[in-house]
């Protein structure tokens, strides 16, 4: 399994030239062609997430609005 995180496009200003934003689709595009690849389905932000774990026994669950 593969996971590709890019985080929010909108910081992609601060961390990347244009021509590295522009690329992005395209290594998306060429890893989804490769044989033996079966592509899913996009990920939601983690602001829509629930986080479920155990500490001390106990469930904890945490909202995506809280996760940072």
């Amino acid at each position: 399994m593969l996971l590709i995180t890019h985080g929010d496009p909108k910081a992609w200003d601060d961390r990347l030239s244009q021509d590295e934003q522009q690329a992005i689709p395209a290594e998306y595009q060429a890893i989804e062609q490769t044989p033996g690849v079966i592509p899913g389905r996009w990920m939601r932000p983690p602001e829509t997430a629930t986080t479920v774990r155990v500490q001390d026994g106990k469930t904890l669950t945490t909202d995506g609005r809280s996760w940072r």
